[in-house]
């Protein structure tokens, strides 16, 4: 469970451990360990996927120099079979997040290649 406010938090996470306490069925229980408090300080990170301070979702800065550094081994023939379909997932997730990105990996690296992994459809503009 996350938290992004500050105000009330630990109030309203004890008021939903009082409201699993009076469910009998199903049975719920919050794990303490795994409930964390956010907040626009810090890093969001949830499941790998970056919240920044406009709420909008992001791959973050690490995640996207990977995939930048996996597309220019790509286009330079350095990828093995498997690492092509590991690409390939890394990007479809990337479009999910952010699709920006693909454009302006379209842009540096060339659509042919994006093309070439199943990505930019040929008829859209660079």
């Amino acid at each position: 469970m996350y938290f992004f406010k500050k105000e009330n938090t630990r109030d309203v996470y004890e008021f939903i451990k009082d409201l699993l306490r009076n469910i009998i069925y199903p049975r719920l229980e919050l794990n303490d360990d795994k409930t964390l408090f956010l907040s626009k300080a810090g890093s969001r990170r949830i499941t790998g996927v970056v919240l920044n301070n406009d709420d909008q979702l992001s791959l973050g800065r690490d995640r996207k120099r990977d995939i930048s550094v996996k597309v220019h081994y790509f286009k330079n023939g350095k990828l093995s079979p498997a690492e092509v379909y590991q690409l390939q997932g890394l990007l479809a997730f990337a479009k999910d997040i952010e699709p920006k990105f693909i454009d302006r990996l379209a842009a540096k690296y060339g659509k042919e290649y994006l093309l070439k992994l199943g990505f930019c459809r040929s008829d859209e503009e660079s």
